[in-house]
């Protein structure tokens, strides 16, 4: 029989940054996305929002120990506010140990495995209506004859794609002018600081290539090690740069298929039949498709100055912008 996985995402109705540092500071949670709304990849319509929610958490993800829950300000206040609190899972008549209590401004009660499915379910299903309800699009609706209204269809949630992608878009600007700066000659493109360093060339196309490199080894659960012993050299800038183009193109494409279930599926790095590391897929697209490109763009930075080339602005000022 196969097995059956369940995300549970709470809404707030304006007090999620409440909650998750309450939820942090009771029960040890961490926070491991966060978006607001002003962070949305696509506008907001107009009228959606209550005034004020612009800062407020449109998605947001968090664990604790191996459990990984959802949550969300939603679109509306909430009627009531009567406090945080979390549930003591109990199965035949006994609270589950070792789950500190619920702490200082919070409450905690026991409350049925049923009962906490059950609510779970209920949240994910009302996140789900609130997202695709008033959609009048082929894939994501239906229209009734019979009522005269639109009919959400049931599709995968795929927030944490949305998170992840939002991310890469406001990087991929600052990205290509670092790459954009590398000087065009020749000898730029196979100098390099140290005999065991890449050339500026080998590390512009590192670079360039990487967020489709990454992803495409997200898409399987188990992959090995690239082969690093050699390193591809580009005969020119523009070589670089179009195919930056083409990876950006890839990751936009891409991304967004991969639903939440399986961004948090496990990803294994395999090599020789020996397990090297196992991690969520999201948590493998953080580290080293966003990350791993910050890296080597501030290593480039480095390469620009010594080059003599101006070094663009990123997170504030440079000493040449």
């Amino acid at each position: 029989m196969a097995s059956t996985s369940i995300q549970p995402c709470l809404t707030f109705g304006g007090r999620c940054d409440e909650a998750l540092a309450f939820y942090g500071k009771a029960i040890g949670a961490k926070v491991q996305t966060l978006m607001r709304f002003s962070e949305s990849p696509e506008p907001i319509p107009a009228g959606v929002l209550p005034p004020g929610f612009e800062s407020k958490v449109m998605h947001a993800q968090f664990s604790v120990g191996e459990s990984s829950v959802m949550a969300s300000d939603g679109c509306e206040e909430a009627a009531t506010f009567t406090g945080f609190s979390r549930a003591h899972g109990r199965q035949r008549g006994r609270s589950r140990s070792g789950v500190p209590r619920a702490g200082r401004g919070g409450q905690g009660h026991d409350a049925s495995r049923q009962d906490l499915l059950v609510a779970a379910f209920r949240d994910v299903h009302r996140q789900v209506r609130r997202r695709l309800d008033g959609q009048r699009h082929p894939l994501t609706s239906r229209h009734s004859a019979r009522t005269n209204r639109t009919i959400p269809r049931r599709l995968p949630m795929h927030a944490i794609a949305d998170v992840l992608l939002a991310e890469f878009e406001r990087e991929l600007p600052t990205t290509r002018r670092f790459l954009e700066r590398v000087p065009a000659t020749s000898e730029a493109l196979l100098w390099r600081p140290h005999e065991r360093s890449m050339t500026t060339g080998q590390l512009a196309h590192h670079i360039a290539a990487l967020s489709e490199g990454v992803l495409r080894l997200a898409q399987v659960d188990e992959a090995a090690p690239p082969d690093f012993s050699t390193r591809h050299q580009p005969r020119s800038l523009d070589e670089v740069l179009a195919t930056f183009d083409e990876s950006a193109a890839f990751v936009r494409a891409t991304l967004p298929t991969i639903d939440d279930a399986r961004m948090n599926g496990p990803w294994r790095l395999v090599q020789g039949g020996h397990e090297l590391m196992t991690m969520p897929r999201a948590t493998f697209l953080r580290s080293v498709l966003l990350n791993h490109c910050y890296h080597h763009r501030g290593q480039l930075g480095v390469y620009l100055r010594l080059l003599g080339a101006k070094v663009p602005s990123s997170y504030g000022p440079s000493g040449d912008e």
